[in-house]
């Protein structure tokens, strides 16, 4: 019978109660060369620079806080610790402390995504692809994956959406060009060619959240047709007697005591022809 866990209220709520005591009584030393990176780790790499301070930290005091395991056949699967077996590895240790665990294939998934959130280490990317792990991969819903993170529903779903956005606005938001406000913004344009000419905006001139919403906004916004008004009775009636003398379209704008009038020819002899019209016109009669 599988046993139940409490969802939505950290790393703790996976271990149950009687691994809970063996992290307060004791932990078996394993070699560090026998344990591999858990292949459902969110996080897609950990920089030296990173755990700087920790290694100086483990070369000082050793590592306080075993790290969690998973044994497969003749090595071990790491669930629970990548910085500290990051650094104890750059400090020079051969053994680190550790707890070993029966864990499932979601449960090393649910405890990656678990202890890098309350650390706040993964990018808006890695965080929605965990999601969409445990959505497609072990079938969880969002309300389920909201409830084992301590997030709402809407937040794994948004955060899910921008796994749709543009190749390289993905990785804007994975290099941290960009963060999750800024995609947020772009998702209410429609238009790829648009998303990705805001997005470069945005990393060129270092826009803000704020500033990235404000020209969506503006982008998003139809131009206003104004209709025109209509003209006076006597004006359509001279554009009407003008046209069929000219044999042409002829167009009259009139405000207040001024206006114009716009003659429309077709080539160079249409115009010729409208000159001389108006040229017979001009001549007195005799």
């Amino acid at each position: 019978m599988m046993r139940r866990r409490a969802l939505g209220k950290g790393l703790e709520a996976l271990i149950p109660v009687k691994e809970n005591e063996v992290f307060q009584e004791g932990y078996r030393m394993i070699p560090v060369d026998v344990i591999k990176r858990n292949p459902y780790q969110p996080r897609a790499k950990i920089e030296d620079a990173d755990v700087k301070d920790l290694v100086s930290s483990i070369k000082d005091k050793g590592v306080i806080e075993p790290i969690v395991v998973k044994r497969s056949n003749d090595h071990f699967v790491l669930a629970a610790g990548e910085r500290r077996l990051k650094a104890a590895r750059i400090a020079g240790l051969k053994e680190i402390p550790a707890i070993i665990r029966d864990l499932s294939e979601q449960e090393l998934l649910e405890i990656g995504l678990i202890e890098n959130l309350q650390r706040k280490d993964l990018n808006p990317i890695e965080e929605a692809q965990a999601y969409d792990q445990l959505n497609k991969n072990f079938g969880l819903t969002h309300d389920r994956i909201a409830l084992l993170v301590g997030k709402d529903r809407s937040t794994v779903t948004n955060a899910l959406r921008l796994l749709a956005l543009p190749k390289r606005v993905v990785e804007y938001l994975r290099s941290n060009k960009m963060n999750a406000g800024h995609a947020r913004a772009l998702l209410a344009l429609d238009d790829e060619i648009k998303i990705l000419q805001v997005a470069e905006r945005i990393v060129r001139d270092n826009l803000s959240v704020r500033q990235a919403e404000a020209l969506v906004r503006k982008i998003r916004q139809k131009p206003r047709i104004v209709p025109a008004k209509e003209k006076e009775p006597n004006i359509v009636m001279l554009e009407d007697e003008l046209s069929k003398l000219l044999s042409t379209k002829v167009s009259i704008e009139w405000k207040r005591n001024y206006g114009s009038i716009m003659i429309h020819c077709h080539s160079v002899d249409d115009f010729n022809r409208i000159y001389d019209i108006l040229k017979k016109i001009r001549q007195p009669k005799t």
